[in-house]
């Protein structure tokens, strides 16, 4: 995930995008010899309660060896935020302090259909996107953090997957059209393929369906 650029990931229900960001909201925090960035985490959840319990479960399971759990809790800052004005209210009196005045280096926003789904003045919509999301890029670029952004597709693909061609067959778009395409950098899909494969997870075998990521555009990738 590239900083100071805004990356997009986008899937269909359950394919596993909040998953994800977890995960990278763990690893940014990570020393720099283990991949990371040493850096905080701003956490935007628009669609449903963040997962503590979740996060720290995986905090311990891959990184309980670094006995900093609690480390990664507290340099993890969430923000719930259900409405379109409570998400423009933040960006324009809280985002920029934090961000000039901490160590952060990744900023997930989970995800940004959740935010703008009421929103039926298109005009208007379009205008609000490029206004926060220029801000937030030029942020992005001199305060060195990266930015991560999920959302949902306006269709479901198919699910005819299979080892030869993973994600050959799509019939969905990101959701909210071409002025919110225009501000991604880098875009990536993600699909839940029909691959099984078994897994002994806690003692227990585990049957989990593959998940497949496509990269659809970027500028080094």
């Amino acid at each position: 995930i590239d900083v100071g650029s805004l990356t997009e990931l986008y899937g269909e229900g359950g394919s596993g995008k909040s998953q994800l960001c977890i995960q990278l909201a763990l690893n940014c925090q990570l020393p720099r010899h283990l991949g990371g960035l040493e850096g905080k985490v701003i956490y935007i959840s628009s669609d449903k309660p963040f997962p503590m319990r979740r996060f720290k479960q995986i905090a311990k399971d891959q990184f309980g060896y670094l006995n900093c759990t609690e480390d990664f809790v507290r340099n993890l800052d969430v923000y719930q935020h259900f409405k379109l004005s409570n998400f423009i209210n933040f960006i324009e009196k809280d985002f920029i302090s934090l961000v000039r005045y901490s160590t952060v280096r990744l900023v997930i926003i989970d995800s940004i259909a959740g935010i703008y789904r009421n929103e039926d003045k298109y005009i208007g919509r379009a205008r609000n996107i490029c206004s926060i999301f220029r801000e937030i890029h030029k942020l992005a670029h001199e305060f060195d953090f990266a930015i991560l952004v999920s959302n949902q597709v306006t269709a479901v693909p198919s699910r005819n997957f299979n080892d030869s061609s993973i994600l050959s067959e799509n019939l969905s778009t990101p959701a909210l059209g071409a002025t919110w395409s225009s501000m991604v950098t880098t875009r990536i899909r993600i699909a839940k393929t029909n691959i099984v494969r078994n897994f002994k997870i806690g003692g227990k075998d585990e049957q989990c369906y593959i998940r497949a990521m496509e990269i659809e555009f970027s500028p080094r990738l």
